[in-house]
């Protein structure tokens, strides 16, 4: 069934279900390996647990088959939508690589440390160069782009509509 949703609601949506699968694919392992089969010959399987397993799969393959058309759908949306000539896609990517630079930043600003050396004493380690990427954080004003950039992109998420073929 065609569904016209949000991106966000598709987003959403996305990580329910691939929640739901991991959980899914836990009882299906649970119930389909390592089952003993036979005892002295005998079969010792039970039927109910047989078509517990079939349903089970067939479950699977339905939620599957939704995360796929979902990510399809994200993709082509994030694709299709552009705001003063960049996609969401390049967006999201700049985003990405945005918090990426600021966290590679952040790290060469903090990490410090103290020791006490055996015939040194104590030795202070860190980053010589912490005033330059203290600045470059600061002239950048990266967190609050970071933060216009996820907005915006929220935003987006929320005014596109995509459709989704969904079997659930």
């Amino acid at each position: 069934m065609i569904k016209k949703i949000t991106m966000q609601q598709a987003i959403f949506m996305l990580s329910n279900l691939q929640k739901k699968e991991a959980k899914l694919k836990q009882q299906f392992y649970g119930s389909c390996r390592d089952i003993p089969l036979k005892k002295d010959g005998e079969s010792v399987v039970s039927q109910e647990l047989v078509e517990k397993n079939i349903d089970r799969f067939k479950e699977y393959k339905i939620l599957l088959k939704d995360i796929v058309n979902l990510k399809k759908a994200i993709h082509a949306g994030n694709n299709k939508v552009v705001y003063e000539g960049k996609t969401l896609n390049e967006l999201l990517i700049e985003a990405k690589m945005g918090r990426q630079y600021l966290s590679l930043l952040e790290v060469m600003i903090h990490d410090s440390r103290i020791s006490l050396e055996p015939n040194l004493g104590v030795i202070e380690y860190g980053n010589p160069n912490i005033e330059m990427f203290e600045e470059e954080i600061e002239s950048l004003d990266l967190e609050n782009k970071l933060n216009e950039l996820s907005q915006l992109i929220e935003k987006l998420n929320t005014e596109v509509e995509i459709e989704v073929d969904l079997e659930e």
